[in-house]
C-alpha cells in the first residue's frame, strides 16, 4: 500500500514539474514570438525612391508643348481607397472621358481637366515598401470616345502604415516616326492600412513554422502533453479492507 501511494506520488511530482517547463516554456515563447512578429511584420513601412523614368531629350522638349496643345481635351477622375485592413485587398481606378471639362456635380469624384490621346497608357505606383499592387486589364489602352476608358487596380496592404499612391498617364504620340510616352495627368492618393494582429500572427507562422517547431512554446506544449498521454493509471485494489 506505502508503495503504492509512493508511486502515485512520484508520479504526481513529475506530472507537475512537467506541467511546469511546459508553462514556462508557453510563457517565454510568447514573449519571443511577440518581439519578432513586432520586430517583423508589425513594423511600418519605409520609403523608397520612385520609379525611374528616363531623362526627356531635348529634341522631346521642344516638341511637347506643340504636341500637347494639339491633343484633345477630356476629363479624369482618380479614385482609391483611403483605408484598407492588413491583409484585405481594396480598389484603386482612373477614369478618362472626352470633351470639355463641366463644373463636378454634388455628390460626384471631383475630374481634372487633362489632354486625351486616341491610345494612352496608365500606371499606379507607391513610394513605400509593403504595399502590394496588381493591374486589373491592360495598361495600354485605346480610348473610346462615348464612355469613360478606366484603369483599375487590386490594392492589398502587407504592412500597417501610411502610404502614397500616384496615378499617371500617358498619352501614346509619335514624334520622328517614334513613339513616345507623354505625361498628361498625374495625382496623388494618401492610403492608411490599419494593423490586423490575426494576419501578422498567420503570416509570421506561415514564414517561421520550422523556427517555432524547436521554440520553446512548441517544446513545452509537446512535453506536457506526453506527460499526460504516457502516464499509466494505477490499478485500484479490490475490497473494501484493501
Amino acid at each position: 500500500m506505502d508503495r503504492m501511494q509512493g508511486k502515485k506520488r512520484t508520479g504526481c511530482s513529475v506530472a507537475v514539474v512537467t506541467m511546469g517547463i511546459g508553462i514556462l516554456g508557453i510563457v517565454i515563447g510568447g514573449l519571443s514570438l511577440w518581439q519578432a512578429m513586432d520586430s517583423k511584420l508589425l513594423r511600418e513601412p519605409q520609403p523608397t525612391s520612385a520609379i525611374p523614368r528616363p531623362a526627356p531629350s531635348p529634341r522631346w522638349e521642344r516638341a511637347r508643348q506643340e504636341i500637347e496643345d494639339s491633343l484633345a481635351k477630356g476629363q479624369y477622375t482618380f479614385k482609391a481607397d483611403p483605408e484598407i485592413r492588413q491583409g484585405k485587398t481594396g480598389h484603386a481606378a482612373v477614369t478618362v472621358q472626352l470633351g470639355e471639362h463641366k463644373p463636378t456635380p454634388t455628390g460626384k469624384d471631383p475630374t481634372v481637366e487633362g489632354r486625351v490621346s486616341p491610345v494612352m497608357e496608365a500606371e499606379l505606383r507607391v513610394f513605400e515598401e509593403g504595399l502590394e499592387i496588381e493591374q486589373v486589364g491592360k495598361a495600354r489602352q485605346p480610348v473610346q470616345e462615348t464612355v469613360p476608358t478606366e484603369w483599375s487596380w487590386k490594392i492589398t496592404p502587407v504592412a500597417s502604415g501610411d502610404y502614397t499612391l500616384k496615378v499617371a498617364v500617358y498619352a501614346k504620340v509619335k514624334i520622328d516616326g517614334k513613339e513616345e510616352s507623354l505625361l498628361v495627368f498625374s495625382e496623388n492618393s494618401t492610403l492608411e492600412a490599419r494593423r490586423s494582429v490575426l494576419y501578422t500572427v498567420k503570416q509570421f507562422v506561415a514564414t517561421n513554422w520550422e523556427i517555432l517547431m524547436g521554440s520553446p512554446v512548441v517544446l513545452g506544449a509537446l512535453a506536457w502533453a506526453w506527460s499526460r498521454l504516457g502516464r499509466k493509471k494505477e490499478p485500484r485494489p479490490a475490497g473494501f479492507g484493501s
